[in-house]
């Protein structure tokens, strides 16, 4: 209290002496603003009071101070704010520190360069690798108007990232030109999550300086986001558009304007379009316009139900389009309603509560390790804002339920866990990271109780690895998707669960015990170094995939040469998934499905079947990637 006391004494005489020219009220922002960034920046020639003087509207002579007993005015100022403040974080320090301000051309020239890099880095996949790739490009291509034969067995995918990947099928002429533009689609999402987090930023009243502004870029491309883009799903979109449903709702709640709240509730039912993990937000959607409605911020109770109405509309509206284009793209689909009873059943099952609280404690040590500690920072920072500016705090909880919403479907569909991935899995829960992400390196860089954050850091990575360690023993996870493990592709070897939970650990604990005890620019520089080390060992992970894949399809190309008429599917063939990405590349669409066992097809045409498919009258002519084979009828048999 005296600190404080003698605190509001000395700004009282400065107030005064700047009053002389301005009045109170002014000099008070403007000493408000100053006084924490002139406690760390020392002018050229040894004065403080010039500056100060000049901020106030002074002339020099009027305003300048000691040096010694102007830093000593502002020694005291700034413990009396450390007291105030949360002891771990000072993120209204970064708010408040003088600096240029970023204008916003210069952000979308950055944007645009972001963009040329990322597009530059994976110029060269011209294939997908993955089931998940097939089912949306396939959505996009029924979408750009043309037919698509079913193929069965992997229903189940929204059709909104196919609506944006649709113009990548009208302007590609080759099925290589259409991946290279839906990579680069990735790739613009990713590029503009900056303006996206300054935009959220503005609306919280962060100034836009070269700190926070290179935050957002850098966190745009850290080891949970940058695998993302050398794949046509969509994490990348969902991730921007989270973002923006953010920005929205800060907005409104700013405003409370109904336009501006009918823009929020559309950007929720987009979510719920591209990826069944929206589910979730859509509820703390309609529980966060209840609290709007009850905080004044919609300003009547008919036009908090015409919002409800609208979100539970946009929800109809999805669920029917999304059934309608399952049927056609895949022959069948999927309900929410069943996919949550199948999930419930999975959880509440005699195994559930153990197996969900190591995948609980595993997607948690992901979120933690992954980003080096700034997901859990970000999310401490929060209080310090709160009591700082009690105005962000509906924007932050919106933010915070929502991610809880993720976490909670993300666990709930893993809990079935058969490989590492599934144990640590991070994908669902990356693509709603990326503003607490950016909160917590906010926080870094502004300065806070290095020692503190350090220690919370280190023991909830080492926490979280050894009871997610304990819990999964005793269930077999042999197999590895490192996509789905952001980071794993700077390790070497084969996966286990325990390397993985150890080495990514020591880099976290590493990566963390310099970003917590350096100033800005080594807090940039460090997370920026570790960031570009691991991207560019999942670039070469990516590009390894998609070698493979590319030398599997030069292999069906060549049996495919063999045939002399058409290609058909045998129906009990159509899970076989490498087939799926031999047809769709080397075809540019789906063969028509037949049943081997009762029908025909005309001499010289070829039936892709089951590994130990065989039938009177049809020969092998080679085996396919994944084991089916290629059939034609009337050849001579070539396989043993």
């Amino acid at each position: 209290m005296k600190a404080i006391a003698q605190e509001r004494g000395d700004r009282a005489r400065v107030r005064c002496r700047c009053g002389l020219s301005m009045g109170l009220e002014s000099c008070d922002w403007q000493w408000q603003r100053m006084i924490d960034g002139l406690s760390r920046e020392k002018n050229v020639d040894g004065s403080l009071g010039g500056r100060l003087g000049d901020n106030c509207g002074l002339r020099e002579d009027a305003a300048r101070f000691e040096t010694k007993s102007c830093y000593a005015l502002l020694g005291r100022h700034a413990e009396a704010r450390a007291a105030r403040h949360d002891p771990v974080i000072g993120l209204p320090r970064l708010l408040e520190m003088p600096s240029y301000r970023v204008l916003w051309p210069w952000v979308a020239i950055g944007s645009i360069a972001l963009f040329a890099v990322l597009v530059f880095a994976f110029r060269d996949l011209t294939t997908p690798i993955i089931t998940d790739e097939i089912a949306y490009l396939t959505f996009a291509k029924e979408i750009a108007g043309e037919n698509v034969a079913p193929f069965g067995g992997i229903g189940g995918y929204r059709f909104g990232q196919g609506l944006v990947l649709t113009p990548a099928f009208v302007i590609g002429d080759t099925i290589q030109m259409t991946y290279r533009l839906a990579i680069a689609t990735s790739c613009l999402m990713s590029a503009l999550v900056p303006l996206v987090l300054l935009a959220i930023g503005k609306e919280l009243g962060f100034e836009r300086n070269w700190k926070t502004v290179a935050a957002a870029f850098i966190v745009a491309v850290m080891p949970a986001y940058l695998y993302q883009n050398a794949l046509a799903w969509p994490e990348t979109s969902f991730r921007l558009f989270f973002l923006v449903s953010i920005y929205l709702f800060a907005r409104a709640w700013r405003t409370a304007r109904m336009l501006d709240w009918i823009a929020f509730v559309a950007s929720i039912g987009w979510l719920y379009a591209l990826h069944p993990r929206a589910t979730g937000i859509v509820a703390v959607t309609a529980f966060m316009l209840y609290i709007a409605w009850s905080r004044k911020k919609i300003t009547s109770t008919h036009a908090a139900l015409m919002l409800a109405a609208a979100l539970v509309g946009a929800v109809m509206l999805v669920s029917a389009i999304d059934t309608q284009m399952q049927v056609l793209t895949f022959g069948s689909g999927r309900s929410d309603a069943q996919a949550f009873g199948q999930l419930l059943a999975a959880v509440l099952s005699p195994e559930g509560l153990r197996r969900s609280l190591a995948v609980g404690l595993g997607q948690a040590w992901t979120q933690v390790a992954v980003s080096f500690g700034l997901h859990l920072i970000g999310l401490i920072s929060c209080w310090g804002l709160i009591k700082e500016r009690p105005g962000v705090t509906g924007t932050l909880l919106f933010a915070f339920l929502s991610c809880v919403a993720v976490f909670a479907a993300s666990v709930a569909q893993m809990v079935e866990f058969s490989r590492i991935d599934h144990v640590i899995y991070g994908r669902y829960n990356d693509s709603v990271s990326t503003f607490f992400v950016w909160l917590g390196l906010c926080a870094a860089i502004g300065g806070f109780s290095h020692r503190n954050a350090r220690v919370i850091v280190g023991a909830a990575v080492l926490a979280l690895a050894v009871g997610t360690y304990l819990l999964s023993l005793g269930y077999e996870t042999p197999a590895v998707m490192r996509v789905n493990i952001p980071g794993s592709a700077v390790l070497w070897g084969e996966l286990t669960l325990v390397r993985v939970l150890l080495l990514l650990s020591l880099v976290a604990l590493a990566v963390s015990g310099i970003l917590y005890q350096a100033g800005p620019r080594v807090a940039v520089a460090t997370v920026l170094g570790a960031s570009a080390v691991i991207g560019f060992a999942e670039k070469r992970d990516a590009w390894a995939h998609h070698s493979a894949r590319l030398a599997a399809i030069e292999n069906s190309r060549s049996l495919f040469s063999k045939v002399s008429g058409n290609i058909y599917w045998d129906i009990a063939a159509g899970t076989y998934a490498n087939t799926l990405f031999d047809n769709f590349v080397l075809h540019e669409r789906m063969p028509p499905f037949i049943d081997l066992s009762r029908q025909d097809v005309d001499n010289g045409d070829a039936v892709i079947a089951t590994r130990d498919a065989t039938k009177p009258g049809y020969g092998c002519v080679g085996l396919l990637n994944g084991g089916a084979r290629l059939l034609v009828r009337g050849a001579a048999d070539a396989c043993d």
